[in-house]
């Protein structure tokens, strides 16, 4: 049985392709067959697996969704136990196809039904789309990266309103929301994650420090986990407590919270 997990928010710029791509990344590493689907024009998860320029990877998901395309012939093998259909400009245009058609909400879990996989993530565009009414269809949770700052936050609330909107049909539930590129020494940082904290007690996930290293590690076509694995983005900031030194956040603890998601539904 497969576990899908839908990366989304209405705002760009929030660390949504890094979050999946580096989630994706680890599930491989720790022995989980994954297939991270890329449903944003702007081809990001082909940037930051060094990709883009790899046989198959032009117009996969255009010619999957309205060239009827195999399955078997858009998906690339990225990493070890890691697969992937990637997004381009064509994915707008695939979008815009589908707007017309009847059950096109149903469009992605058609395509996608009866895959081998353990796990999938989608990476969603920042927008409202018909394809992320049909992520939101195929996805068993939602996760949502955010920076803590007043658009990103408003992201946040239009895209849990959206799925709300969806789950009187679709159940998706939220999973968590995870504060990116987290500053704690600002003071806006600390009033957006204590309204955040207010809002949803029991989804705020681990914060993911900010880290210059997480901005370039597309660059050389790594992941985080290749390009800088001890990286304060991935394992976290120190914090003194009456216990000692403890560490707070980064991407190996929110993979922890995803982990267990995973065996939930097993």
């Amino acid at each position: 049985m497969t576990t899908t997990f839908l990366i989304a928010n209405q705002k760009g710029g929030v660390g949504k392709t890094t979050t999946a791509v580096t989630l994706a990344h680890l599930m491989a590493l720790d022995g989980y067959r994954v297939l991270i689907v890329d449903l944003d024009p702007q081809g990001h998860v082909a940037l930051s697996l060094g990709t883009q320029h790899q046989t198959g990877v032009t117009d996969a998901l255009y010619r999957l969704l309205i060239g009827g395309a195999p399955l078997k012939d858009v998906i690339v093998n990225v990493r070890p136990n890691l697969d992937a259909i990637f997004g381009d400009k064509s994915t707008r245009d695939a979008n815009d196809a589908l707007i017309g058609r009847i059950y096109r909400e149903q469009v992605l879990i058609n395509v996608l039904r009866g895959v081998s996989y353990d796990v999938m993530v989608i990476d969603s565009p920042p927008s409202a789309s018909v394809l992320n009414v049909a992520a939101m269809v195929v996805a068993d949770y939602l996760i949502v990266p955010t920076l803590m700052d007043p658009l990103s936050i408003d992201g946040v609330n239009q895209v849990l309103s959206y799925a709300a909107i969806v789950s009187t049909q679709y159940k998706i539930p939220l999973a968590g929301i995870i504060p990116t590129l987290f500053d704690r020494t600002t003071k806006e940082t600390s009033v957006q994650l204590e309204a955040l904290r207010k809002n949803f007690p029991n989804h705020m996930w681990p914060p993911v420090p900010f880290d210059t290293i997480a901005r370039t590690a597309p660059d050389p076509g790594l992941t985080l986990v290749e390009f800088a694995p001890r990286s304060p983005c991935m394992i976290g900031y120190k914090k003194e407590t009456e216990k000692g030194v403890i560490r707070i956040g980064g991407y190996y603890a929110v993979y922890r919270q995803v982990k267990k998601l995973i065996k939930r539904k097993k």
